[in-house]
């Protein structure tokens, strides 16, 4: 019987620390592999988080803090190896349409404790749901539903960043028409400075993601390293602007808006 209860209270512990059942097993050959795919992790992570934070309404800071902290602890706990984990786009966006019905929070620090309140609260509510085993209730939500879901996500997300694109300030609304309205109206105070960088971000990530794994093959890259080079794209294009902005002094010649200075080190608990 205490055999029979330690095997049940080993399965039991495992069951919730899901690291127990793969890192006894671990072994050297996938060191390399997983070092990789950090690398590669951390490329997309970087300027995507700041983007994500910036999506939100909060300071760029933001989105590099809610990458750090995930990723560790779904190590220990997460039960698939395949799962994103971090800032994604439609949290972002649901982040954001949460924060922006909040009366009287208008400020930077006000956004930020908000969204820590908002974070904590989602977290508990999801630890409470994973113990519940109510996670069960999604198989039975339509694939149409979420495919709808996450396609008008995708369209409100490209239109939101109209602003960034042309260069003017634009209220800030989930309803397209009146993104589009918005920004028709002020198309004469376009700067051409922030159109040209963005367009050309957009060209630059195209073919890091449609062509130039082809051009990679041809000149012999192994396909690891394929892997590796077409997913840096997104930090390409961050180097490449921050770089173009700098030395032609964009900022100040042309009022190209700018993230700034980022805090170095961690927030406090």
């Amino acid at each position: 019987m205490p055999i029979c209860e330690g095997g049940i209270l080993k399965n039991y512990i495992r069951e919730y620390l899901p690291i127990l059942n793969w890192l006894p097993f671990y072994s050297k050959k996938q060191l390399s592999g997983d070092i990789n795919a950090g690398m590669v992790t951390a490329i997309m992570l970087v300027p995507q988080s700041m983007a994500y934070a910036i999506l939100t309404g909060l300071p760029p800071e933001m989105g590099l803090y809610a990458s750090i902290i995930p990723l560790m602890l779904y190590a220990v706990f997460g039960s698939s190896r395949v799962l994103a984990v971090g800032p994604v786009a439609l949290v972002s966006l649901m982040v954001a349409s949460t924060l922006n019905g909040l009366d009287g929070v208008r400020e930077t620090a006000q956004l930020m404790s908000a969204a820590g309140v908002l974070a904590l609260m989602v977290g508990i509510i999801s630890i409470a749901m994973g113990l519940l085993r109510i996670g069960v209730i999604v198989n039975y939500v339509s694939h149409y539903v979420i495919s709808g879901f996450t396609s008008t996500a995708a369209l409100i997300i490209f239109f939101s960043q109209f602003k960034h694109l042309i260069g003017v300030d634009l209220p800030r609304t989930h309803n397209i028409l009146d993104i589009l309205g918005s920004a028709y109206e002020k198309l004469p105070a376009l700067n051409l400075a922030s159109f040209s960088i963005g367009i050309g971000a957009v060209v630059i990530l195209l073919f890091f993601k449609n062509n130039l794994e082809k051009l990679l093959t041809g000149i012999g890259f192994s396909q690891s390293l394929r892997e590796t080079v077409t997913k840096t794209g997104a930090l390409v294009v961050v180097i490449l602007s921050s770089l173009v902005v700098y030395v032609l002094g964009l900022d100040v010649s042309h009022g190209v808006i700018i993230v700034g200075m980022i805090p170095q080190g961690l927030p406090t608990l």
